[in-house]
């Protein structure tokens, strides 16, 4: 590997290594020369990893969505910076299949670079934060976030995803509801609050909302909130046995079509309109039998919200019960 030599401790050559996997693994098999930058930028008071990936031989095949093996190797390398309490200096990274079927991966920091020019499109706003009880939370990502009953509060975590697949806490805090108010604990090493969060002034609601810049709505209290896998979304609401639901949009009406969107695996079987229009779909993962569905809900007339809804079958009834009252209360945040 070519790549930073002052700075190529073992550790750092790792994680530039499952990096470059990450990125063969997920990008099209005709992908054999991958460019990707990864920049960090700051979204409304948080920050959060943005990247491009493209392959100059075919330069309309670009995407800014990763999956969660990229997403997890690039918040490694954030953390890794974050850890020698340095600013993340951003990179551009090559990855070029050799004859023989082996990858030469070369990995550069964009502040070395004079004349670099991000191809990530601004504005990029895909934020999120929490508002209630006279507050709006901004999570500090990665985030995985909990509500708790007894007693009533969130349990906010922020975390990294090691190579061998553990979860590490890295801080943590309680967001504990007393007399209708915000109450901070931190926890363990965590030793102050802009390391798993920052806060101002919000309505006095009672209950968690979800806000976007583009919609409001609400928190399902049996979902953790998690800092999104793929860079589309702007966040995962997730369950243990990986139920999960996501928004994304909007995007214009002709560009969503919920009544074409399974593919050869999947089979329809149902549709409804109430909240909105919606399809479910059936299919098989790992041995297990799965539903899907989509929800197409209106933005101002000329754009849909989709929401995304999957669950094992076993359990797909609740789950689709509280999707579909997110879906109903989905709020658009609309700027003129």
């Amino acid at each position: 590997m070519e790549a930073i030599e002052k700075l190529m401790d073992p550790a750092l050559f790792e994680i530039f290594s499952e990096l470059a996997a990450a990125l063969v693994n997920y990008t099209p098999e005709h992908f054999k020369h991958i460019d990707c930058v990864i920049e960090l930028g700051a979204v409304q008071g948080t920050e959060q990893l943005l990247f491009h990936i493209n392959c100059p031989q075919f330069p309309d095949d670009y995407t800014d969505v990763v999956n969660e093996r990229v997403s997890d190797a690039a918040n490694e390398l954030l953390y890794y910076w974050e850890e020698k309490e340095e600013a993340f200096p951003g990179f551009t990274i090559t990855v070029i299949e050799q004859p023989g079927g082996k990858w030469q991966n070369h990995f550069a920091r964009l502040d070395a670079q004079k004349d670099f020019v991000s191809p990530i499109p601004r504005p990029l706003d895909r934020s999120m934060r929490l508002v209630g009880y006279g507050l709006r939370i901004t999570p500090i990502g990665p985030f995985h976030w909990y509500q708790m009953v007894e007693p009533q509060g969130i349990n906010a975590s922020r975390y990294i995803k090691t190579q061998d697949g553990r979860t590490l806490r890295t801080h943590q805090a309680l967001l504990l509801v007393k007399n209708g108010t915000i109450e901070t604990q931190l926890q363990g090493d965590t030793n102050k609050e802009s390391l798993v969060f920052k806060k101002e002034s919000g309505p006095q609601s009672q209950q968690w909302l979800i806000e976007t810049p583009r919609f409001q709505c609400t928190w399902p209290s049996d979902f953790a909130l998690r800092y999104p896998a793929a860079s589309g979304t702007m966040f995962d609401l997730v369950q243990p046995d990986n139920s999960l639901i996501y928004v994304q949009g909007p995007h214009a009406n002709d560009k969503v079509d919920i009544d074409d969107v399974a593919d050869a695996t999947q089979t329809v079987v149902a549709r409804g309109i109430s909240p909105c229009p919606w399809t479910e779909l059936a299919y098989e993962a790992e041995g297990s039998r799965w539903k899907q569905r989509y929800y197409a809900v209106n933005y101002d007339g000329s754009q849909k919200l989709v929401v995304t809804v999957q669950a094992p079958m076993a359990k797909c009834d609740d789950v689709f019960a509280i999707a579909t009252e997110l879906a109903a209360t989905m709020k658009p945040i609309i700027s003129r």
